[in-house]
């Protein structure tokens, strides 16, 4: 599904759970299941969609799209500012709701379960610092704000190792305008190469940096904790 320029402000919201928190009566499964993930063709083969229901998606999908486009030609071809931003986000959480809900209601109650198991392996143990996945698991009060703090400052140190390498590039080319399209392309080539570097260059650190943060958030948690994470989770997914 191709997402409009205004649409990717805001997308993230429609795509997890930010967006099920706004589906009243939601299951767990609904609330935690992502969409999104559908687009994807192996999984798709792994919950078991038949092209009845890719049908009826895809349908669904196309109905956002039109949303989405006809918010883009209300631009009448200018780039969306910030007021524009604030001002369709309603507009495009309504209809992004209204696609999960759509979606959703294709599918079987196995497809769900099995929707809201791909979605944490996917999310990994950041899906915890929901209160609804962390109230499932039995880590509420003060353990959940300490988990939350703790997930935030690992996401803050490996930001700041990120802002460190690439805001010298930023820097380096800020300013800088191409006469043609020719010197656009190869200009933006040239950061692009620079900034993939960077990035290659701080891997590392920010792998080990993921590593610990996970230790300490692993530790967090009771062994019963655990297990009912993983059981959530349910079976590993291996795409053939």
């Amino acid at each position: 599904m191709k997402i409009s320029s205004l649409a990717c402000f805001v997308f993230a919201l429609v795509a997890g759970t930010a967006s099920a928190q706004s589906v009243a009566n939601a299951t767990f499964d609904e609330y935690v299941g992502d969409v999104v993930l559908l687009q994807s063709k192996p999984i798709q083969k792994e919950i078991g969609v038949s092209e009845a229901q890719r049908t009826r998606m895809n349908a669904a999908a196309d109905r956002y799209r039109t949303t989405l486009t006809a918010l883009d030609k209300g631009l009448n071809g200018r780039k969306p500012t910030e007021a524009d931003f604030k001002k369709a986000q309603p507009q495009i959480q309504a209809a992004g709701t209204r696609l999960k809900l759509d979606i959703l209601a294709v599918l079987t109650t196995p497809q769900k379960v099995r929707l809201r198991e791909l979605t944490l392996q996917r999310s990994g143990l950041s899906a915890i610092n929901d209160p609804r996945v962390a109230e499932k698991i039995g880590l509420t009060g003060a353990s959940l704000t300490k988990f939350r703090s703790t997930y935030r400052d690992g996401g803050l140190a490996i930001a700041a190792i990120q802002r460190k390498a690439t805001e010298p590039i930023m820097e380096k080319y800020k300013g800088k305008q191409p006469k043609t399209a020719e010197e656009g392309k190869t200009l933006q080539q040239q950061v692009d190469g620079e900034l993939r570097k960077a990035a290659e260059k701080v891997a590392p650190q920010i792998r080990a940096l993921e590593a610990s943060t996970s230790t300490k958030l692993l530790a967090l948690l009771t062994a019963k904790q655990k297990a009912a994470y993983e059981n959530l989770r349910g079976k590993t997914f291996r795409p053939n």
